[in-house]
């Protein structure tokens, strides 16, 4: 769901298919323009695509969302951490990423940032 806050008080709650946008709890929100980029989530564990990082844009003009596919050494399933915008990318650090087959979450210690342009991940220590 998105919730949109009209300033005077009052919300609005948008829903969308599962197919379209899933469940995205303990996800990040950076405002880039007119676009949110929500990155990550805890989601469901049989949603859960290991490896992958999800990356959603909401277009604030129209609502419109839209799964964004990117390349490069992205940090996987992560929740719960931080980004920021720095020029065209996002920097992503801290929180948590989950593994397939592993009984703990592993601790994220890298530092990872997506290029807008190219929506290629580079990862840094």
């Amino acid at each position: 769901d998105v919730t949109v806050f009209d300033g005077k008080g009052g919300f609005t709650i948008y829903g969308y298919p599962a197919d379209v946008f899933p469940p995205t709890d303990f996800h990040s929100a950076t405002l880039v323009g007119s676009d949110i980029y929500i990155i990550g989530s805890l989601g469901y564990l049989n949603a859960r695509d290991f490896g992958n990082t999800p990356i959603y844009r909401l277009n604030c003009d129209t609502l419109k969302i839209e799964k964004i596919s990117a390349s490069g050494d992205e940090p996987g399933w992560i929740f719960s951490h931080r980004a920021r915008l720095l020029n065209n990318t996002i920097e992503i650090s801290g929180g948590e990423i989950i593994r397939e087959n592993q009984t703990e979450n592993i601790q994220n210690e890298l530092m990872y940032t997506l290029d807008l342009d190219s929506m290629c991940w580079q990862q840094s220590d």
